[in-house]
């Protein structure tokens, strides 16, 4: 055979290919594959169909712990499996290597829910895998996630992805047509554009190649370019593919958490990238991205010194994904999902009974991800016991844990025009009406401890500061709220009369406040948050009534939210508004 031709079907064969085992394992993707829970596993195993947009359907597994259900909702995770036809496990050939059956087993102990499917085209599912794009594949993992959508034992507000290979390439793709995803894991993806991932892969298989000679191997390598052209020309897949580059999406993607992980002996995604890919998905302000290099595997995470892709049939079998990898994903995705270590039966979101343990799930369910500033302008109706109604605009800047200033017709850096100036700061607030002397009064705001400091503050201070306000932290029960899970602190069922907060046990998000203790507006003080959005890595209630005996006195209408704004020290300091 010729060289030219050789060269040409290796090409072919492996930059169509980030796992250049998946051809091999094609035969496994049938419908003897057994995808039951293993005896004793304290979640299930339910095979499912997966209704797709363009009508064919897709054949996966979903895992669902036990006692899982529409009152106690779990997360879930949808899996995103690499290049080549492969099924739900991504078993590619190599006896055990079943990651994402090991990444499911693992997250179904914590309580997480997980739908791995067989790509289109493979095994049980329906459709054509050959000259389906990547972005393609996307829409079908988006179908997996408008699934879990009907299931009633899915909590919708916890849902994320785990890609592998091309997996985590389209999980960001993913990612910025569903922005209510609370996780991204990126495993042994590419941050560059692909075609230099493709000729890199290609190169190497051509200098390792022990059938040619080292001017063969010379002219191999040179060719590339030419035949990555040649590809291109003549397969969708690959054409799209090749002009894709990754850090320009990641670019774009806001609002989920995001950890990244690469071995360091990948062959196939270069380690070097992570810090690339770290620092384009921090560009549009997302602050909870991470990620690192993993030593000692290869591109399936197989402990592997070597990680050349051809030597992969040669790795001792039964082969697994590191343990300690698969266990770094669980913790880390338990975290940003909300879920404990303890568990079946507990609420949502909680890990303790006591007003103690639901400040403390509030505050890990979002502390390494919540916004550290934040501002917003919004119309402030008030209404007093006459009935007589106002409104203003309010400007409002938040720098968290307890500080908050808002400025009344002008936002802050309007420093030559007179108003009104409020300031939440040193456990007092702050009043500064132009013309007369500065008034300062003790007290906390409830509202910013509950529904902002709560999450970037050490819990301790959070419980130090309602212990101080009078709420009983021993009294706890479930109820519910606009049809959701609640778990009130303060109070006994039936209660309504105690000092009291609502928290959603989906979420871990404050939801209402009832104060008789001190009246704020009058008796029976009543504080909701309402249509809460999402804002960078947390979370912000864009509708909040304040009112006492059956009158809101005060609704706040936000807009114009932002997240993580550069906001002086300055503007927060009482001495600032003079005297």
């Amino acid at each position: 055979m010729p060289f030219s031709t050789r060269a040409s079907h290796i090409a072919l064969a492996l930059a169509a290919l980030a796992l250049p085992l998946a051809a091999r394992a094609q035969h496994d993707t049938t419908a003897r594959t057994d995808y039951s829970a293993p005896p004793g596993a304290p979640y299930t195993a339910e095979n499912v169909t997966v209704p797709t947009p363009r009508g064919y359907t897709l054949a996966g597994t979903l895992t669902l712990p036990r006692g899982a259900s529409r009152s106690h909702p779990a997360p879930a995770i949808v899996t995103i499996s690499g290049t080549g036809p492969q099924d739900r496990d991504e078993y590619l050939g190599l006896k055990g290597y079943r990651p994402f059956r090991q990444i499911a087993d693992s997250l179904g102990r914590r309580g997480i829910a997980v739908l791995r499917m067989d790509d289109r085209g493979v095994g049980q599912s329906g459709g054509t895998f050959k000259g389906t794009t990547h972005q393609e594949f996307a829409e079908d993992a988006r179908a997996g996630l408008s699934y879990l959508r009907t299931r009633k034992e899915i909590d919708t507000t916890r849902l994320g992805l785990v890609g592998h290979s091309e997996g985590a390439i389209d999980a960001p793709i993913v990612a910025l047509e569903e922005p209510s995803l609370e996780a991204l894991v990126l495993l042994a993806g590419n941050a560059r554009p692909l075609r230099g991932a493709a000729q890199s892969q290609i190169e190497n298989m051509a200098r390792h190649n022990t059938k040619l000679t080292p001017a063969q191997r010379d002219s191999a390598v040179a060719a590339v370019p030419h035949l990555l052209d040649s590809i291109a020309g003549v397969d969708r897949y690959m054409a799209g593919m090749m002009s894709y580059d990754p850090s320009v999406t990641a670019r774009k993607v806001k609002t989920p958490a995001i950890l990244i992980l690469t071995g360091q002996y990948d062959k196939q995604a270069d380690p070097t990238q992570v810090p690339e890919w770290i620092a384009a998905f921090k560009v549009s302000g997302n602050p909870d991205v991470s990620g690192h290099v993993v030593p000692n595997v290869d591109h399936l995470f197989i402990h592997d010194t070597n990680g050349y892709p051809g030597d992969y049939m040669k790795l001792p079998q039964p082969a697994q994904m590191e343990p300690s990898v698969v266990g770094e994903v669980v913790d880390w995705l338990a975290q940003r999902l909300g879920t404990s270590r303890s568990a079946p039966g507990a609420p949502s979101g909680t890990s303790a009974r006591d007003g103690a343990g639901v400040l403390r799930a509030m505050h890990d369910r979002y502390a390494s991800s919540w916004y550290n500033t934040m501002s917003f302008t919004e119309i402030a109706e008030q209404r007093s016991d006459s009935g007589a109604a106002t409104s203003e605009k309010w400007y409002e800047e938040g720098k968290l844990p307890g500080r908050l200033r808002i400025d009344v017709g002008v936002p802050a850096t309007d420093t030559v025009t007179p108003h009104r100036i409020i300031i939440c700061a040193n456990d007092s607030f702050y009043i500064k009406v132009p013309g007369r002397a500065l008034i300062e009064r003790a007290g906390r705001n409830l509202l910013l401890v509950l529904g902002f400091d709560v999450y970037k503050q050490p819990v301790e201070r959070s419980v130090a500061a309602l212990t101080a306000e009078g709420f009983d932290l021993s009294r706890v029960h479930d109820d519910t709220w606009h049809g959701k899970p609640v778990i009130v602190v303060g109070a006994a069922a039936g209660d309504t009369t105690s000092k009291q907060f609502w928290v959603d046990t989906q979420r871990m998000l404050f939801v209402r406040l009832l104060d008789t203790s001190h009246t704020l507006l009058g008796e029976s003080t009543e504080a909701r948050f309402d249509d809460y959005r999402k804002l960078g890595g947390g979370w912000i209630a864009a509708d909040v009534h304040v009112s006492g005996n059956g009158i809101v006195h005060l609704r706040e209408i936000y807009s114009d939210m932002k997240a993580n704004v550069e906001l002086p020290d300055s503007w927060f300091e009482p001495g600032t508004l003079g005297r």
